[in-house]
């Protein structure tokens, strides 16, 4: 009598690596679509937060304080190089200060080119509300404005 080899036949395992190759082919543009909106959800949030900090400091402090960007050369992406909080009486101090963004993500004033956003002691723009847009090469994106008062929005975009 034969004993019983137990495992798996070369049918049985041709089929389970096509099962797996079909569900990877519906899973990998999916889980990148994930990772790109996360990322420009993660940025947008982080810009914002950076826009609500200096609008705080600016009232704790009792006087203007600025968020200007970091290399403001590159007009479509003056913001992409990264910003600091900076404190600006008598001697302009560096209070916080985001790193460049990732990937080729872009990060552009739309309206007016601005490379400084400013609030005063009330927590109020020194200038008009300001909107910016931020981008991926896929050419999605958020718009985010911050109104006179000093409040944000954001919305998700189209690039173009």
């Amino acid at each position: 009598m034969r004993a019983h080899i137990k495992g798996f036949t070369l049918i049985e395992l041709m089929i389970v690596i096509s099962i797996v190759g079909v569900l990877m082919a519906l899973a990998v543009p999916n889980f990148r679509d994930f990772v790109r909106r996360n990322r420009l959800a993660t940025q947008s949030n982080e810009f914002i937060a950076a826009v609500q900090q200096t609008r705080t400091e600016a009232v704790r402090r009792n006087h203007n304080v600025s968020l200007r960007a970091t290399d403001a050369s590159d007009n479509a992406n003056e913001w992409g190089a990264g910003w600091g909080i900076i404190d600006l009486l008598a001697t302009p101090t560096t209070l916080r200060e985001a790193p460049s963004l990732p990937g080729s993500l872009a990060l552009d004033s739309s309206v007016n080119n601005v490379n400084i956003v400013t609030f005063n002691s009330n927590g109020f723009l020194t200038t008009d509300a300001e909107v910016f847009r931020l981008c991926d090469p896929e050419k999605s994106g958020r718009r985010i404005e911050i109104t006179v008062v000093g409040h944000t929005t954001h919305t998700t975009i189209e690039c173009d």
